[in-house]
């Protein structure tokens, strides 16, 4: 009887072990981050003859992410406000535009994952989570890196022009690089516009991180930021019977760590002498699992 007892004992013991080492190889850290592996993930190897890539990246220089889909028109004013107003505050940044290209509906989250990795590839120790419409007007905005509580809500409610209520957590966040990866990034399984935000919101609040916010300032909701967004930006709003009460569930195991690069490629571009990257993403999706990716009858 003891030696059963002793034999099952150690038995566990190996169980556990190995899951233990298998949990942490799934989960990204730090170090896991190198510039090799950008080089085989090139669009076009002819597109990058000297590429900022390859040039010393300076410490924490900020990604900016910004997950895109059909709103080329929104890209000159983005690339050229943000670079001014970044250049004037002196912090040094890269710009990451992740475009879907499949026909899956859009996945904010997912997005922003692969973002993340690829601006960590490149060097970068600290992100902006940026919508494409939406741009800082007030010099007084923090964009520099957020290392009171690891995440900084620069739209936060009260300056935002649109979303007001208190839990809005969305817009443009700052993130280090190490908070990003303990929340293990956004879920992707969020199809169609919202809801991403929430169960980010949710991710940050199990791991007990304090979500810094800038003052409220004297320019208010109406001149704090220039809103983009116009009424033909049609955003996918629809939500399913199955897709709501998914959205009541929280599986924060599931997220950046299985985020995969294997479908996407970039392109070094250049608008008005500023360099920015492009990443071409083909989303893939379960429709076993969530359903809901797929484009919904009108």
């Amino acid at each position: 009887m003891k030696r059963g007892f002793v034999i099952l004992s150690c038995f566990i013991f190996v169980f556990l072990y190995r899951l233990k080492i298998k949990l942490a190889k799934s989960y990204p850290t730090t170090s896991n981050f190198s510039n090799v592996r950008l080089t085989e993930l090139r669009c076009n190897e002819e597109t990058l003859q000297v590429t900022t890539l390859n040039q010393k990246i300076l410490p924490n220089t900020l990604g900016v992410i910004v997950p895109f889909r059909n709103r080329s028109k929104h890209i000159r004013p983005f690339i050229t406000h943000m670079t001014k107003y970044l250049s004037d505050k002196g912090i040094p940044h890269q710009f990451w535009v992740i475009n879907q290209t499949d026909a899956f509906r859009f996945n904010r989250g997912k997005l922003f994952n692969i973002g993340v990795k690829y601006a960590s590839y490149a060097g970068c120790d600290y992100f902006a989570l940026h919508d494409i419409d939406l741009l800082p007007d007030n010099p007084n905005l923090d964009y520099g890196k957020p290392v009171k509580t690891g995440v900084y809500h620069v739209s936060r409610p009260g300056l935002h022009p649109l979303y007001r209520h208190s839990k809005f957590l969305g817009g443009i966040i700052t993130i280090t690089k190490e908070a990003f990866i303990s929340v293990n990034g956004f879920s992707n399984d969020y199809w169609g516009w919202g809801r991403e935000d929430d169960d980010f919101r949710e991710r940050i609040r199990s791991k007990k991180i304090k979500v810094d916010r800038p003052p409220l300032l004297s320019t208010g909701t109406k001149k704090t930021f220039i809103n983009l967004h116009l009424k033909e930006d049609i955003r996918d709003k629809s939500k399913t019977e199955e897709q709501n009460r998914y959205a009541k569930q929280h599986f924060p195991e599931r997220g950046f760590n299985d985020t995969s690069l294997s479908e996407t490629c970039f392109w070094e571009k250049s608008l008005a002498g500023i360099v920015y990257f492009v990443v071409d993403a083909k989303l893939s999706c379960d429709a076993k699992t969530t359903p809901w990716c797929l484009p919904l009858s009108t």
